[in-house]
């Protein structure tokens, strides 16, 4: 019992038998899981992408049959190209409060046939597929079905490019 819960019910600071028969026995437990949900109450959004891009280093070759496992340099571009977005989404809305229409959503994380790891998103009729291999970074957008006038595809890399592909999906 706390110093001042002592006080207000005019009780001993001295602990019940209930804590002192249990609370030795879990004090090292109840540390390791109080820091756990501390750290987890302060994990960017972004974290849980990072995770399942580190998941991928543990993907078997032909993981699904016959593909590929992703490779290591994929993944390391993976990280480094989903750290630069996330920042350039947080500095956009930083900047201009009426680009909070803009937040941030993790996307969906996979990896292809060439070792590449893939991110994709959805929102509405709009989906972003961008997929990262150890030296390139090339994006498809699709708002409908007609591949010749609903589709486009390209390279992205800087800062300028990342945040454009993020305007487009969240409008």
């Amino acid at each position: 019992m706390t110093k001042l819960a002592s006080r207000l019910r005019g009780s001993s600071t001295e602990p019940t038998r209930a804590v002192e028969g249990i609370y030795p026995r879990f004090r090292s437990n109840l540390r390791s899981i109080e820091s756990r949900e501390i750290y987890e109450n302060f994990r960017t959004p972004l974290a849980e992408t990072i995770d399942n891009i580190n998941a991928l280093q543990s993907w078997p070759d032909e993981w699904d049959g016959y593909q590929m496992a992703p490779s290591s340099g994929s993944i390391k571009h993976a990280l480094s190209w989903i750290k630069d977005l996330y920042e350039d989404v947080s500095t956009m809305l930083y900047k201009d409060a009426s680009q909070m229409n803009r937040v941030w959503f993790n996307p969906f994380v996979v990896a292809d046939a060439h070792g590449n790891v893939v991110f994709e998103w959805w929102k509405n009729r709009r989906k972003l597929t961008v997929y990262v291999s150890p030296t390139t970074v090339e994006y498809i957008k699709v708002w409908g079905p007609n591949i010749f006038s609903d589709m486009e595809d390209g390279e992205v890399e800087v800062s300028t490019e990342r945040q454009a592909l993020w305007r487009w999906l969240t409008d």
